[in-house]
């Protein structure tokens, strides 16, 4: 072969170069050293960064190889076998090669990537992988029909979600202790399988794992599982025997509703006699294991189903560890009351488990509880009061969402999160103090507490979310004073978060040293609420933010219409999204040489912006960026940027005067093209394009550079007349991505994710 001989003539010469330089020493050695010690050198010898080539011996009809990595598997089918010293197979290099009947690995195989096999469905019978696998990327043999049993090597490996997803053939798999976890989807679909066996020291099962496997019949958890995910086992109607372990205690949403073993535990359950359990001498109130029969229970006793016999008061058995999620969604709108013994033993409660109880007006918490999880009593419109006696760490996103009769609530000092929409719309709340180690407040988190009208905030407090205060009564009286500021007024909290800032000297504003971090919209176009008027209608002109802030906030700035100059110090490593949005006279802005992403919008409409210098270690500009920012001329786009979100800078002067065939910038990215023809080929320089980098009514044709893997969101957008799209190896198609493509006949998506939107408002819409 050619590479055979390559190798060859370059051992030759190496040998050459050899027998050259062992001449030249006997030479020299002969000779009389000289008597002057040579002068040091004046700088230090260069290192080296010569790398050893790796020399793969393949045939180059049946593989595309880069470095070590199999990108493209081109030959004819039939018995595959990888060459030595390959150690990856790249993302897609098999897929959709139904042609090919079996892969040989070599043991130097460690990688095998995204879809790497997906639709292979000529591979048949039992499958190993590599000895040495390492990595296993997602729908890695999603959809192979014919493999039929599966046997992982049981050494350490990093396992994507959905890996073996439509294997409809395969019956039988053995998994070793090293997946540590079995992904969500690993087997969904995989309507034939009948044998599981899985290592004991599995922790945990992820969401719809097994989903649709509606073969299985049999199924034992490993005895350290204690995590298992929502719908893990919907669909498998034949599931009647399972082995349950006590380490199971965290239980996903309708885990096991769809089993044959769910339903017989239901009826067996209706015809048990009621339980005449003793209440415990000295103890007051209701006897809590009476009702035990009226639940199923599993693994830690985790009650996954009550047995509604029209009750409307739940009294929780003192041995249920847990309540899954949905455990009562049946008959949640009935349940008026949740009795806890003082002997309750329960500590976990599944995400959403009591959302939407209407009926519900108050709830003790177990003093064992010390997670809340999100939505567990979202929408629990009547609760009035909420008792907690545990040490809580953390409350979960919208955990009381429109709690809105809720008067008050105790946060314990021990809480250190409290999630987005936490206790969004709870309209009855007056006041609220926030617990001493509280490190983040979420996004929303009190929004539309309309009455809240006093908010204690600790020194510990570092991140404050988007609109975290905003529609209360605390938030809109910071701007309300007894006569009328002669200065600005900034509202600093926690740990230096300005949340608010009342200008009355527009001319220079310096963000105070005490500042760690700028929060959402805390510089927006401020006016009047609740008729109280504020005094801070001027905005500001200039803006300094000096050394110690890290972050500035989602919509910072967000028309702030007089701005003009920003001055951002280099501790600064976050601009939120739309931070600067709508700041029409902004002139002047200095980026910090540590922001890495430029986030959605950011400078949207700012129009007088006529340069800037972006960092060095940019990666990511994201949509709509600089949108309308019409006078911007000057940018330079760093090596570094591999992304750039659609329209990101449409409406620039920078953009639309550019006449290169091909505007390609940063890491291979194409924002434009203006070929005068209708039928586009890129060049293999494309790596990566922009959204509404083809927005031309008269492109008809486009064939992709085969480097490009994704259509992004409003790919073809506008391409009215655009009719076939060929090239490329898409492994995702974005939202809209063939927006106004009225022409288009078809495109082969092949085994592509696609998004709901993609066709949307075009001819492939059906």
């Amino acid at each position: 072969m050619k590479k055979s001989l390559l190798s060859a003539i370059k051992v030759c010469l190496m040998l050459l170069a050899a027998l050259v330089l062992v001449f030249s020493f006997c030479a020299c050695s002969g000779t009389e050293e000289p008597t002057t010690t040579p002068a040091p050198a004046t700088e230090p010898p260069a290192v080296s960064t010569f790398k050893p080539v790796v020399e793969i011996d393949y045939d180059e009809t049946e593989f595309t190889i880069v470095e070590t990595t199999i990108v493209e598997y081109i030959g004819k089918g039939g018995d595959v076998v990888i060459p030595e010293k390959v150690t990856a197979i790249g993302d897609m290099a098999f897929s959709g090669r139904s042609d090919v009947t079996s892969v040989t690995f070599t043991k130097d195989v460690v990688s095998i990537g995204e879809k790497a096999f997906e639709n292979c469905s000529g591979l048949s019978a039992g499958f190993v992988p590599p000895s040495n696998l390492a990595y296993l990327g997602d729908y890695a043999f999603a959809g192979c029909t014919g493999l039929t049993e599966i046997e992982i090597q049981n050494k350490p490996i990093e396992v994507g979600t959905n890996v073996f997803e439509g294997c409809t053939s395969l019956k039988k798999v053995i998994i070793p202790k090293t997946f540590a976890t079995i992904p969500d989807y690993t087997f969904y679909g995989c309507s034939s399988l009948v044998e599981v066996l899985i290592d004991t020291e599995i922790t945990a099962i992820g969401a719809h794992a097994f989903d649709g496997c509606t073969s299985l019949e049999t199924f034992k958890f490993p005895s350290k599982t204690t995590v298992i995910g929502d719908y893990a086992f919907k669909g498998c109607q034949k599931l009647a025997n399972i082995d349950f372990q006590r380490a199971l205690e965290n239980i996903g949403y309708f885990v096991f509703n769809d089993t044959a073993w769910f339903n017989n535990q239901v009826e067996a359950q209706k015809k048990l006699p009621p339980v005449d359990t003793p209440t415990a001498e000295g103890e007051e109130g209701k006897n809590n294991n009476a009702d035990i029969n009226k639940y199923v229970l599993v693994g830690r006793d985790v009650i996954i189903y009550y047995i509604d016999d029209n009750s409307n008061v739940l009294n929780i058995p003192d041995k249920a560890y847990g309540i899954a999620s949905g455990a009562f969604e049946h008959c949640i709108d009935k349940i008026e009351a949740v009795n806890f013994s003082t002997s309750s033993s329960l500590v976990f409660l599944g995400n959403g488990a009591f959302k939407n109880a209407v009926k519900l007006t108050s709830f003790n918490l177990p003093i064992k509880v010390v997670v809340i999880n999100d939505e567990v009593f979202s929408g629990c419109i009547n609760i009035e009061t909420f008792n907690v006696s545990s040490k809580l760490t953390s409350v979960g996103n919208k955990a009381f969402y429109n709690c809105q009769k809720m008067t008050s609530i105790f946060l314990p000092d021990d809480i250190q999160t409290i999630g987005d929409s936490a206790f969004y719309g709870c309209k009855a709340l007056k006041e609220v103090t926030l617990p001493d180690s509280i490190l983040n407040l979420g996004d929303y988190a009190f929004k539309d507490c309309e009455n809240l009208s006093k908010v204690i905030i600790p020194l510990k407090l570092a991140n404050v979310g988007v609109q975290a205060f905003d529609n209360t009564k605390w938030y809109a009286n910071l701007s309300v004073y007894e006569e009328k500021p002669t200065e600005n007024k900034f509202h600093i909290y926690g740990d230096g978060v300005l949340i608010k800032a009342d200008i009355i000297d527009n001319s220079s504003i310096v963000i105070p040293e005490n500042v760690k971090s700028i929060a959402a919209f805390t510089f927006t176009n401020w006016g009047k609420i609740n008729d109280r008027e504020f005094y801070n209608s001027k905005l500001p002109k200039s803006i300094t933010i000096p050394d110690g802030v890290t972050s500035i906030g989602d919509y910072a700035f967000y028309f702030c219409d007089n701005l003009e100059t920003v001055f951002i110090s280099n501790t600064v490593t976050n601009i939120g999204e739309k931070a600067f949005y709508g700041c029409k006279n902004l002139k002047l802005i200095t980026l910090p040489d540590s922001l890495t992403e430029i986030k959605p919008y950011a400078f949207y409409g700012c129009s007088s912006l006529p340069e800037i210098v972006l960092p060095s270690r940019l990666t990511s500009i994201g949509s709509y960026a600089f949108y309308d920012c019409y006078m911007l001329t000057e940018i330079e786009i760093p090596a570094s940027v591999k992304y750039i979100g659609s329209n990101a800078f449409k409406n620039t002067s920078w953009f639309y005067y550019n006449t290169d065939e091909e505007m390609i910038v940063g890491d291979g990215v194409l924002l434009k093209v203006t070929a005068p023809t209708a039928n586009i080929v890129l060049s293999s320089k494309v790596k990566s394009f922009a959204g509404g980098a083809f927005d031309s009514a008269n492109i008809q044709t486009i064939k992709l550079s085969s480097a490009i893997t994704k259509l992004p969101e409003y790919a073809f957008s506008g391409c009215t007349d655009l009719t076939e799209v060929t090239g490329g190896n898409i492994n995702s198609i974005g939202k809209r991505a063939f927006n106004g493509c009225f022409k288009i006949k078809s495109f082969n998506a092949g085994s592509a994710s696609v998004d709901a939107e993609a066709y949307v408002n075009s001819s492939l819409d059906k």
